[in-house]
């Protein structure tokens, strides 16, 4: 009886954290900007020069490959990131804005996802450095990728993506 007891505490115990894991990884829509009301937002897409890239042939053995796209606001307002995301597990990304880094953010419902709501004045540029790694599939991953980095910003997203051929 008493193991019974036992095994029902510690199942409830780890469905209590559990909810409180997903509750606290969800982005927090309340929390904008202290100084800026959130309906002064611009929910425009960021202005990227090179949106999609193709990195040729990534060989498993060399490692992760790590590279950068630059967002601008290109709006008369401030645009919010409100969250970041990636397509896979194999994709990370971190979001670096005046001299501060955010993340690494990665596919949701993979572990931990912290939250963001990082203000890009007009005007103004970011950085999302993305790091790939090409062995995260193991032997069954070789061959052509391509995968997405999503920005979300009030509404809208902007999609940032890659290609490449992994090689063992």
């Amino acid at each position: 009886m008493k193991q019974k007891q036992s095994i029902i505490l510690f199942i409830g115990g780890v469905a209590a954290l559990v909810l409180a894991i997903i509750l606290l990884s969800r982005p927090d829509g309340s929390s904008v900007s202290a100084d800026i009301p959130k309906d002064q937002f611009d929910s425009a897409q960021f202005a990227v020069a090179e949106p999609f890239r193709s990195l040729g042939s990534l060989s498993m053995a060399a490692g992760p490959a790590t590279f950068s796209f630059e967002l601008k606001n290109e709006t008369d307002t401030p645009l919010r990131i409100d969250r970041i995301t990636t397509s896979c597990m194999c994709t990370e990304a971190t979001l670096e804005y005046d001299n501060r880094s955010f993340g690494p953010f990665g596919m949701p419902g993979h572990g931990f996802s912290p939250r963001i709501s990082e203000t890009i004045p007009s005007g103004e540029s970011a950085t999302v450095k993305v790091t790939f790694d090409p062995a995260a599939h193991g032997p069954s991953g070789v061959g052509p990728i391509q995968r997405d980095v999503f920005v979300e910003s009030g509404d809208t997203v902007t999609t940032l993506g890659f290609s490449a051929t992994v090689t063992p």
